[in-house]
Parts: structure tokens; sequence; C-alpha cells
């Protein structure tokens, strides 16, 4: 017997739904301490420094790890932030390669996106940039990117390597997160 593989649409219902409800209430009603709540803060794979630097709201505590601190970015580069979520990875990209470089956050959820966009208006980030895609369309020409920041559940990152390979190769550096470890590529 052949497993069939899941509904593409019933995937995309699922994420949009459960990371919706995230995006509309995680870090909302708890009581603030630096970033974000003060249960986020202490269940946290970043450390007080990285979540002191990025906007109020951007970390909801729903990370695997933390590609930002290995992907080796330099000031003046070009970073995608497939996942971007309310924009956690994306601000600490944005840090990394300064107002001279960019970073291109993409995410299926459009309440992440609204929140992201949000913070990145408050916290005056003017290099980034929130982009609804599916990780395995995005809207980027060949060559785009000089690294890749990538954190999700398994079958994520398959395509979204996939993505990668075939729409930043053969400059770009990437780093993986799943809640199995980080890897190189």
């Amino acid at each position: 017997m052949t497993a069939q593989a899941p509904d593409k649409d019933a995937i995309h219902h699922a994420v949009t739904s459960t990371y919706g409800a995230v995006a509309r209430t995680r870090g909302i009603t708890e009581k603030a301490t630096g970033c974000c709540g003060a249960e986020l803060k202490s269940l946290s794979d970043y450390t007080p420094e990285e979540l002191a630097s990025i906007p109020r709201g951007a970390y909801l505590g729903e990370g695997s790890g933390v590609p930002v601190r290995y992907a080796d970015l330099k000031p003046g580069e070009t970073v995608v932030d497939l996942g971007a979520g309310a924009g956690m990875d994306t601000f600490l990209a944005a840090n990394r390669v300064g107002p001279a470089g960019r970073v291109h956050g993409f995410d299926l959820t459009p309440d992440m996106l609204e929140r992201a966009r949000k913070n990145a208006l408050e916290g005056n980030y003017r290099n980034v940039t929130f982009e609804r895609a599916d990780i395995e369309h995005l809207p980027l020409p060949d060559a785009t990117a000089d690294a890749s920041v990538v954190e999700g559940a398994e079958p994520q990152l398959l395509l979204a390597l996939r993505t990668i390979l075939a729409t930043i190769w053969p400059e770009c550096r990437t780093r993986l997160f799943s809640r199995l470890g980080r890897s190189a590529i």
C-alpha cells in the first residue's frame, strides 16, 4: 500500500490557523519584561542580549533554534528568512547586516505578517521586508541572497531546502534549524 502525500491546502490551512492564533494572542497579555513575557523569556533559546535587541512582540516562543547566530552574516549582505513569523530572526539578521544590508522575511500566515510589519515599524527597521509566500514559491529572482535562515518542522524544511537551492544557489549560505537540531548547507 502506498502512502498518500498530505494535502498541501490542508497543511497550509492548519499552519495559518495555528500560527494565526499565536500571532493574535501570544505576548500580548503577558506582563512585559524586556521584549516579551517573563514566561517566554525563561524558555528561550535566545540570549537576553538577542531578545533585548529586537522589537517587543517579535519573539513568540515558537522557534526551534537560533539560526542567525550560526549564519556568519556580514554587513551589507542580503538574507532570506523562510518562516519569518513575527520577525525574530529577521530582525536579528537585520542587526547583523546593518543598514547597507537587506533581509526578506517570508511567511504563510497573514496574522504573523501583520505583526512582523508592525514590529518593523516600531523598531524602525528600514532594511527588512515581509511578504506572504509559500516557501516552495518565493517571489525572488535567482542569486538574490548571500545567506538564508530556515526554522521549522521537518516537512517544511525539505521543501524550503529545495526552494533555497533552486532560487538562491549556488552562492547562498544556508542554516537550517528544526526540532532535531541545526545543520549547515
